[in-house]
């Protein structure tokens, strides 16, 4: 379905087709699309959100804190979505640490 319509590169399209690919779990793709909200709509921080999501489903650990870390560094997001942002790195953190002490044995 996307390929038949390539040239299309309205708003409209992009908010339609990113999320639509996330729900069906073409996670990657989904990501292309997001890259071009994001390039049309800097200041809207869902579909950064979304992006972090696809990689955390991706289990690229590394993608998604680093979306996170720029989020928290960003004057886009409340006082609530930060603290918020904040609790997905702590998350992602333990379970790095978790990752390495069952992969070491500690």
């Amino acid at each position: 379905f996307i390929q038949q319509y390539p040239e299309n590169s309205s708003l409209n399209w992009f908010q339609l087709i990113a999320p639509g690919l996330q729900l069906f779990s073409y996670y990657e793709l989904s990501n292309q699309y997001y890259l071009q909200l994001i390039k049309k709509q800097p200041s809207n921080i869902k579909w950064l959100l979304a992006m972090a999501l696809n990689y955390k489903n991706l289990n690229d650990v590394g993608k998604t804190r680093d979306i996170y870390q720029s989020l928290l560094k960003s004057s886009l997001i409340s006082k609530k979505q930060k603290n918020w942002v904040l609790s997905q790195v702590q998350d992602l953190d333990k379970s790095l640490d978790n990752q390495k002490g069952h992969r070491y044995g500690s």
